[in-house]
């Protein structure tokens, strides 16, 4: 079946044995498992940064990494990166491969949180390339041992590129009426948004989807609930319940002829009459 896993290239067994603990099962499964929360990669501006806080900048590598620690349990790599308006010196632990991977004039992208009294940027994460303008938006998915949120992103993106046949359950009229877009389009927009604006545009659609999808089994609930408690057709004289109205020594008011009118179609109709009639004291209940 196409809707199975194991017609996604680059995903093994091993990969779909991971997304089965997270309770991925089918491609459908694999685009519907939304990101968690969202980072966005965008330059932070050092002038307003404080001690501790999260920085994300990129820059030039200016020197090549050292391992300036030699504890065996502990090894911590350096370098100084230079932007656009100072240089800093990054550090990072236990990556010891950078030592080979990055050399002087690199452009590359820090993650990490900043020292100011060292004037240093204790790293998290390390990426070549440049921050980009729109900056990037990264989906973060729920991760299980043996598959990462990258992967996870990766495999999604595979399944959307696919020739999926996408059922839109949004009546067509709604969707014209609110500018909505192909499903495809929408999930896409979800999963890798190429602006904080069509994410939320995408995210309403398929939020409005989703309520769409619920009422719409309620109602059927409630429908196949009324067929399965049908009663016996009960014979009531209107005459009598007429009759009766006209014996009241006062008049009855516009509400509660209507409210007579709805009990007598409930009493005659092939279904259990659920009704509560409420009015404030000495409304005439």
């Amino acid at each position: 079946m196409m809707n199975e896993l194991i017609n996604l290239k680059g995903i093994g067994p091993k990969k779909i044995a991971a997304l089965n603990k997270l309770g991925i099962y089918t491609v459908e499964d694999l685009i519907t498992d939304y990101p968690y929360k969202y980072n966005i990669l965008k330059r932070t501006d050092m002038s307003l940064i404080k001690d501790g806080d999260k920085v994300i900048i990129d820059g030039v590598v200016e020197t090549m990494p050292t391992i300036a620690s030699t504890n065996q349990a502990i090894k911590k790599t350096v370098f100084r990166l230079s932007d656009a308006r100072a240089i800093y010196q990054i550090c990072l632990f236990n990556q010891q491969y950078l030592c080979r991977e990055l050399h002087p004039g690199e452009k590359v992208i820090i993650i990490g949180k900043y020292d100011q009294r060292r004037n240093m940027i204790v790293a998290s994460e390390i990426r070549k390339g440049i921050i980009t303008n729109p900056p990037t938006i990264e989906a973060i998915y729920y991760q299980k041992e043996g598959i990462n949120s990258k992967t996870i992103s990766m495999a999604i993106e595979l399944a959307l590129n696919t020739n999926l046949k996408l059922e839109n359950y949004i009546p067509v009229t709604i969707q014209k009426k609110y500018h909505f877009q192909d499903k495809l389009s929408a999930l896409k927009e979800i999963h890798h948004p190429t602006s904080t604006m069509n994410y939320l545009y995408a995210k309403q659609q398929i939020k409005y989807e989703e309520l769409f999808l619920y009422l719409l089994k309620i109602q059927f609930l409630k429908q196949k609930r009324q067929e399965e408690k049908k009663t016996q057709t009960r014979k009531i004289s209107k005459k009598k319940v007429l009759d009766f109205i006209s014996t009241l020594a006062f008049e009855l008011t516009k509400d509660q002829i209507t409210t007579i009118e709805e009990i007598y179609q409930d009493l005659t109709s092939h279904q259990r009459m659920n009704r509560l009639v409420q009015g404030d004291v000495g409304s005439g209940k």
